[in-house]
Order: C-alpha cells, then structure tokens, then sequence
C-alpha cells in the first residue's frame, strides 16, 4: 500500500496499522479488539485502558460519559491509548486520523463539512469535532481541553485538533488546513520525538500514551455519536532532519518548563569535571547570535575542575539518564538513523584564549560508542565559525548523549578565563 506525500509526492510506505471503534455515551453499536498489522520488521503495540483505574478496556471500546448534550463542552474520553513501538524501519512516524467518509465506515459521513471526528449515528450530516494529545506519562486526572478564545487552537498547547482523511481547507483561516499524509499536525510520534505541543516535537519515551476529547457543544439531546475509522497508521518515508539539539534556547524538562524551542532534543544536563569551576546561560543576549535571539554562554573562571584545566556539557536524553547507570525504563535516547553529520557554530570572546572545543556524540555509557572518539576544533575565533562532525560508524538508533562540548586550555596562557558561545547545533543529512 502507498500514500502519496503531500506536493513532494514522496512515497510513504505504511507498515504498521491499528484501528478502533469510538462509542458516546456507552452505545455501542460494534465492538472492535484492537488489531495491529507488523510488516517489513517493525512492531507496533496498542492497547485501550480505563482512565479510571488504567485497566483494559473491556472490548478496545473508548467511551464518553456523563455528557450533557448542549451543555458540555470540551470532555476527556473515559480510555486513553497506550503504544510502544519496536525494529521500526528507518525515517518512520505514526499518524492520527478518522477516515469518515470511506465507504465501510459505521457510520459513514454524508455532509459538506469537516468529517473528523465522532459522525451522528441518526444524523449522518453532523460530527463532533474531536482532539488528542500524546504525552510520556499516564495522567491521573486528564484535565478537557480549553479552546483559545479564536478557535485555532487549545490554550496550553498540548491538545491538537483531530483531523479525517478528508478534512477540507478552511478558506477563512490562513493556510492550508486540509489533510496530508505525513504531515506534523497530524503525526503524533516519530523518529524526532512524540508530538509533546502544538509545534514542538521532543522525547522518546518506551511508550506513549494517547489522550483523546469531543467537543460536545452542538450534540442534540438523545443522539448517539460514533466512529469506527479512528486509525493509528505507521510509515516510513519522512526524514526528521535537520534535528536540533539547541536552537535560540535549550529544551527543558518535559514537558512542564515553558520558554524552550520547541524544535530542540537532548537537554544540556551533563556536567563534566565540574568542579564549580564554569557557568552557562542557556539564553544568553551578550553577544550577537548566530541565528535568532539567543546563544548558549559556557563562562570558564580559568581553574581547573577535579583534574586539569578542561570542563564541559553534554546534552543527554534522557536528561537523568547519568543518574540510571544509563538504564532508563521509561525513555530512550533519540533515534538519529539517517543523520549524515553532527554540526555546531561556536566562538569566544578572548582573542588569545588558545580554547579549543572537543565534541563527540553516542552512547554516553560506552567509549567505543563515540563517534568521532574526541573531535577537536582548532582555536576559537572571536568570529562565529561553523564546525561539522561527520557521522561515523555507529548505532544510530539509540542515541542517549546528542552531543559533548568539552572545552580544553591546552596552553594556558590565559589563566582568567573565557566565555564561549555556542549556536544552531544540529543533526543533519546531506
């Protein structure tokens, strides 16, 4: 099977696909047990439980309840969905969709408007607009999403707007709205991390866990609303590079510290040989950045740490991940198969500083895992000046330490110290 990638025409190839049936209000209608279809060495697990007590739902069937028509608005489902993943191939994501109006949906969309969502089971021209969110963790007491005061979106970012394989353009709102196969709005997990806010996509968990809301607003009294195309669909095909490590402000713990870029993996929280002998200022305005508002400042006071003179950071996913003896049961580092180079912009602020950069990237638990074993800049420049790590020989796939910046005064000649000032780091592919 084939999908066509938006105006790219860039084939998807689905691997993996898992569908389930939605009732309101307990009326259901069919029951549907999760199905998952494994192709091409990758596996994909799905599982429905009860919000309540994080049992299996009885049947894979996710239900409203305690709804009042016309009077509730935005409201939680009763079951969230629990995923994980397995040898997916290279370049892969999953997707979200209803697929409403296909003909062997129950029941099947006959109106002109959006289609996502939950359809009338009586009255076939009407859905309910539905939303969802993915996040690392099982929450107790999911709070209903809370529409911006101009309908475009939610207020805490977390909730995305559900989309149906035929969902138009809107014509009033700037942009393109309608459906893409592969496009971010719609992709919840991929090789670039779970779709953790509206516009940022960072950590890799074991599993993810799916939250899902109607909008009961416009639901007449006494209807039933239902879907049986809600689909969780994996592909293969869609490149997560460029990927930044820190782009105008580092990422933060996820997801409850606001203010980082949402683009931005790994986070800087390694310290090396540290022994308060060097600072950072994650969003740094001192100097002029290479890019966008901000840079990352690393001040050095010129002594050593606990051996000689040399210190340094290094950002890692997960950012504890030191503290687990690099066994984390809930997260794993990122997935950067594909990645051609590493690359950075770095400078300083003291001409005769003689500070060099050393760089590497991989497993963080095993020195053979570097990659290369201990890169070296040449002196820093006053100047921004752009170095590119190319990617060698190495598992890819489980990338816990994004990049190491050891900065080293091999000569000492200024015993004052110095300031250093990184930029746009990256993973990319040529």
């Amino acid at each position: 099977m084939y999908l066509i990638y938006g105006n790219l025409k860039k084939i998807i190839y689905l691997f993996a696909i898992a569908t389930f049936l939605l009732a309101v209000d307990n009326c259901m209608a069919d029951t549907a047990a999760l199905s998952v279809i494994n192709a091409e060495g990758g596996t994909v697990n799905v599982v429905v439980r009860n919000v309540s007590d994080n049992q299996l739902a009885s049947g894979g069937i996710i239900t409203w309840s305690s709804v009042s028509a016309g009077v509730t608005s935005w409201k939680v489902a009763n079951q969230y969905v629990e995923i994980s993943h397995s040898s997916l191939p290279e370049t892969w994501g999953m997707q979200l969709y209803t697929n409403n109006k296909c003909a062997t949906a129950i029941p099947k969309y006959t109106g002109t408007a959006d289609p996502a969502g939950l359809v009338n089971a009586n009255n076939t021209i009407m859905a309910l607009p539905m939303a969802w969110r993915i996040t690392d963790s099982v929450i107790s007491n999911p709070s209903n999403p809370v529409p911006r005061a101009d309908n475009l979106g939610f207020d805490d970012y977390l909730w995305h707007f559900m989309k149906d394989k035929n969902t138009p353009d809107d014509p009033i709102i700037p942009g393109d709205e309608a459906f893409v196969n592969g496009e971010d709005y719609v992709t919840l997990w991929s090789q670039a991390g779970i779709a953790w806010n509206e516009g940022g996509r960072s950590g890799n968990p074991k599993r993810a866990y799916i939250y899902l809301a109607a909008n009961f607003t416009m639901s007449p009294v006494g209807s039933e609303y239902d879907t049986s195309t809600l689909t969780i669909e994996a592909f293969k095909g869609l490149s997560p590079f460029p990927m930044y490590l820190y782009k105008d402000a580092p990422k933060t713990e996820y997801p409850s510290e606001p203010g980082a870029t949402l683009e931005n993996h790994f986070i800087p929280s390694g310290w090396l040989n540290y022994a308060g002998q060097f600072s950072v200022d994650p969003k740094c305005k001192d100097v002029t950045p290479h890019s966008g508002t901000h840079s990352f400042k690393i001040t050095w006071n010129g002594d050593a740490g606990v051996s000689w003179k040399w210190g340094g950071i290094m950002w890692l996913e997960p950012s504890n991940i030191w503290d687990l003896s690099g066994n984390s049961t809930t997260h794993n580092g990122y997935d950067l198969r594909g990645a051609d180079y590493l690359s950075f912009w770095a400078r300083t602020d003291s001409s005769n500083s003689g500070m060099q950069i050393k760089a590497y990237f991989g497993n963080t638990w095993d020195s053979c895992g570097q990659t290369p074993p201990l890169w070296r800049t040449p002196a820093l420049s006053t100047t921004w000046q752009e170095y590119v790590i190319p990617v060698m020989a190495l598992n890819m796939s489980d990338v816990t330490g994004g990049v190491a910046i050891v900065f080293a005064d091999d000569h000492d000649p200024d015993p004052d110290g110095c300031n250093i000032y990184l930029d746009d780091v990256i993973f990319g592919k040529y």
